[in-house]
C-alpha cells in the first residue's frame, strides 16, 4: 500500500511511504513530524486498481481514517 501525504501549498514537502499491514490487518505508520498545515492523504495499491483520499488537518485531528463507500 502506497500512502501519499500532500502539503497543501508546498510540493517539495510531499511524502510518500510504504506501509504494510499489521497482523489485525490494518494499517499504520509512523510518521515525521509535521508543520501545521491542510494535507491530501491518498492510499492506493500497488497495482493502482483503487485509492481512498481524504483531507487531514493537523495538528486538529491526531490520525486519519480512510474508508471506503458501501457498493450501492
Amino acid at each position: 500500500l502506497t500512502l501519499h501525504l500532500a502539503h497543501a501549498t508546498q510540493p517539495e514537502k510531499d511524502i510518500k511511504l510504504e506501509v504494510r499491514p499489521d497482523a489485525d490487518g490494518k494499517f499504520s505508520a509512523p510518521l515525521p513530524m509535521f508543520e501545521r498545515s491542510r494535507w491530501q492523504v491518498v492510499a492506493e495499491d500497488g497495482a493502482r486498481q483503487w485509492r481512498l483520499g481524504a483531507t487531514w488537518i493537523w495538528p486538529g485531528q491526531h490520525g486519519i481514517e480512510l474508508r471506503a463507500d458501501a457498493p450501492k
